[in-house]
Formats: structure tokens, C-alpha cells, sequence
């Protein structure tokens, strides 16, 4: 699915001939995403994950925050070059965003090197720089970002739908990424 904000379907294409892309991903917490499908711990113990990773046991019980402060999806700006993975749909390292920045941060996203348009001389509004190689080892950090002037959308676990400012302060945005509270976590109060 596509925000209408952004560029046309018919504009995107299909990445490498056979992935759609879509605008709306997935909370994957505080990225680097450095997990595999063929790991045997689903998540690292240092990382903070968010309401989705890479073979998650994730139930609506595990969220002790409660559902209406506990992100689930937001957005990534697609791209019209077709070499760039972020929004890819059915590939482990294209449908998540992190919450490591604020919403629409320039800070470049980290993703593989072959799939940053132009080895990072890309698109000013969601740059990118090659921070791997190959699939494996990985190390993917995308930071949500919309085509919407000043912030995001964001869908809660309560099924509620919220803009986000840009200007939300980092660790409220940090505390909306984990199901489960941290230690020391900010409040999320009514962002």
C-alpha cells in the first residue's frame, strides 16, 4: 500500500523485477536490525525490539505498555529507483523502520551498499549511506519518514491512527517502540 502523498505505484516498479513496495512498515524498535531468519534467538538480548522482528513470538499480551502506546506501523518514503529496498514488502530487510531518530530525520538510513541509490547520492529527503554488503552479516537502520509536510502517520496497537510530529521529543518516540516498558523509559503521556 501506498500513502498518496508519495510517488505513484506505476512510478516505483517492482524491486528487482519481483518485490512490490509499499509506503506503511513495520515498528522493528531500536535498530540496528542485525537478526536473521536462520538465527536460533529470534532477537538480540542488547537490542530493543519493537512490535515486530524477524521471527517474533510477539502476542497482544506481551504488550504491558498497553496497546494505545505501543506503535505498530509508520511510514518510509519510497523512492523511484528501483535499486533502493526500503518499503520492500516480502524481504527481511525492506518492511521495518527504527525508532532510533525522530520522525523525518536526515541522519541517512543504513541499509546495504547495493541498495542505497547511487552508493549514497541520493534523494536529500531520505538519504541512505551502504552500511553492509550482503544479507549477512546485516545491519539495517531505517527511520521513518513521510512525504507529509512536518511529521508522520502512525498506527497504535490499539488500532488508533495518530500524526506524528517531527518535533516529538526522542524519547517519547523511543518509549512508543517498545511493547514492553524499560527501565528508565520516558512517558509516553499524550504525545
Amino acid at each position: 500500500m501506498l500513502c498518496p502523498s508519495g510517488p505513484h505505484a506505476l512510478q516505483l516498479g517492482l524491486w528487482y523485477n519481483g518485490y512490490a513496495r509499499g509506503s506503511y512498515v513495520a515498528n522493528n524498535g531500536i535498530g540496528p536490525m542485525v537478526e536473521s531468519c536462520s538465527d536460533s534467538v529470534p532477537l538480540p538480548a542488547a537490542r530493543v525490539g519493537g512490535a515486530f522482528y524477524v521471527n517474533s513470538t510477539l502476542t497482544l499480551a506481551d504488550f504491558r505498555d498497553g496497546t494505545s502506546q505501543s506503535a505498530l506501523v509508520s511510514e518510509v518514503r519510497v523512492v523511484t529507483d528501483n535499486a533502493d529496498q526500503r518499503g520492500v514488502m516480502h524481504y527481511p530487510e525492506g518492511p521495518f523502520y527504527h525508532h532510533n531518530y525522530t520522525p523525518n530525520s536526515l541522519i541517512p538510513d543504513q541499509v546495504r551498499t547495493a541498495a542505497c541509490p547511487g552508493g549514497g547520492i541520493n534523494i536529500p529527503e531520505s538519504p541512505c549511506v551502504g552500511a553492509y554488503s550482503v544479507w549477512r552479516p546485516r545491519s539495517v537502520l531505517m527511520t521513518a519518514r513521510s512525504y507529509h509536510p512536518g511529521g508522520v502517520g502512525l498506527l497504535l496497537g490499539d488500532a488508533s491512527a495518530r500524526f506524528v510530529a517531527e518535533s516529538i521529543d526522542l524519547g517519547v518516540w523511543q518509549a512508543l517502540c517498545t511493547p514492553k516498558a524499560l527501565v528508565n523509559e520516558a512517558s509516553v503521556g499524550t504525545f
